[in-house]
């Protein structure tokens, strides 16, 4: 074997070495200190029975988390608003300068990995129509935001 072919067998193998490790890297075959974090919707709804005197209709969402370490949920947003904005009311019931609310604590819910939590948010008629599609989301502390959308009727 001649110099060339060695030194060329080298960089082949320190390539395909490179490769190898960013492959898995990408996969998560290498471990990690942040762990994975992912939320799944498994249902959403509206419903005009809110059970709140001054809202007309009232969304209700299961949130689960799916990742594998725990995770702290304590946003919701409507139309990619944080509904703290619309003013948050703690699943108490919606004062006259709150258009809509939710049911998620002030300190929010940390959700182990698999647990989940069934979250309601209470709109009041000045904001929305019948008929409007409204994109729902929650936003885990570290994570990026996915949605779910519901019309109401």
């Amino acid at each position: 074997m001649d110099k060339r072919s060695a030194i060329l067998s080298s960089v082949i193998l320190v390539v395909i070495g490179l490769f190898t490790g960013v492959l898995l890297g990408m996969n998560g075959f290498v471990s990690s200190s942040s762990g994975v974090k992912a939320i799944e919707y498994s249902y959403i709804y509206s419903t005009k029975h809110t059970g709140l005197e001054d809202a007309e209709w009232k969304i209700v969402f299961y949130v689960v988390n799916r990742g594998d370490v725990p995770l702290s949920v304590s946003n919701v947003y409507v139309n990619s608003i944080d509904v703290d904005l619309y003013g948050l009311i703690h699943g108490e019931g919606l004062g006259s300068a709150s258009l809509i609310g939710t049911s998620v604590p002030e300190e929010g819910y940390s959700l182990d990995p698999g647990e989940g939590v069934e979250i309601y948010i209470w709109l009041g008629g000045g904001c929305f129509e019948s008929g409007d599609m409204l994109s729902v989301s929650v936003n885990p502390v570290n994570m990026v935001q996915k949605y779910c959308q519901v019309t109401i009727y």
